[in-house]
């Protein structure tokens, strides 16, 4: 079941987008607050069907 969407959410933080077909990685650039928080990143498949993250790599980034 491949994924059309995916999501994350850091803390109060979400961001989705599309998964185009055939990716093997998908990509979110976006600004945190300061501090701990927990993350959940689940994505849809085409019916509605939840499917969890294997795996997530955090980056810090400057601009």
């Amino acid at each position: 079941m491949p994924a059309v969407k995916a999501s994350v959410r850091i803390g109060d933080v979400i961001a989705e987008g599309p998964v185009e077909p055939g990716a093997k990685k998908v990509a979110f650039r976006i600004a945190l607050p300061i501090g701990k928080a927990q993350t959940t990143a689940p994505c849809a498949t085409r019916h509605g069907n939840a499917l969890s993250l294997h795996f997530s790599y955090v980056k810090k980034m400057y601009d």
